[in-house]
């Protein structure tokens, strides 16, 4: 993180998850593509999160090609204007 004055810790990040009304989870397909799909995520540790889905189809096909994910999970977002340039940022 180029700002460390912005970093949040893993507790922070684990209220987003749970309260996210869905998560976003990245794959990259049997083909080495991307593939991203907002799913609803539960946890029971913390740790290991579920979705609900079928025994076949695209992701499972990803997740046995390439097992790691990315999870992006957002609450709330509204810009923010910087009141002396006029930059924003959310």
């Amino acid at each position: 993180m180029r700002k460390k004055s912005r970093a949040m810790d893993s507790d922070w990040a684990l209220e987003v998850m749970h309260k996210a009304p869905y998560i976003t989870v990245s794959f990259i397909d049997e083909e080495g593509k991307p593939y991203g799909l907002p799913l609803s995520l539960v946890s029971d540790d913390d740790v290991n999160w579920y979705f609900h889905g079928a025994l076949e189809g695209k992701k499972l096909e990803a997740i046995k090609a390439h097992p790691e994910v990315c999870l992006s999970a957002v609450t709330r977002c509204a810009p923010t204007v910087g009141p002396k340039d006029g930059s924003f940022t959310l």
